[in-house]
């Protein structure tokens, strides 16, 4: 992770991978590559969750593992009541390990 990735806890979580900091996708990307993050209070291009570009968002947390990422941010989650957050992969749409299928109509 980047020096200026350091994680800060967030105001009332208490997971010490959680940030305070808005970032872009991209500095996200940078930050916690190749990893699963869960991300919070998340700001869509145009206000549109459907269809707009993710432009930044609060990581709550992050890991190699998408069951643990979700697994160490539950109890923030519920203790903060927090209802939406996002479950997003970093890296290639193809994680290593899976394999793309392709179907071709012939």
């Amino acid at each position: 992770m980047k020096a200026d990735c350091v994680a800060t806890p967030l105001a009332n979580a208490s997971l010490q991978s959680s940030r305070q900091e808005r970032l872009s996708w991209l500095d996200i990307c940078a930050c916690y590559p190749d990893e699963w993050v869960v991300l919070i209070a998340i700001e869509y291009e145009n206000c549109d969750a459907e269809d707009g570009r993710l432009l930044s968002a609060l990581v709550l947390g992050h890991s190699k593992s998408r069951a643990a990422c979700l697994r160490e941010t539950k109890a923030i989650r519920e203790h903060d009541g927090i209802t939406a957050c996002a479950h997003l992969f970093t890296g290639s749409p193809v994680p290593p390990g899976f394999v793309s299928l392709r179907f071709l109509d012939q």
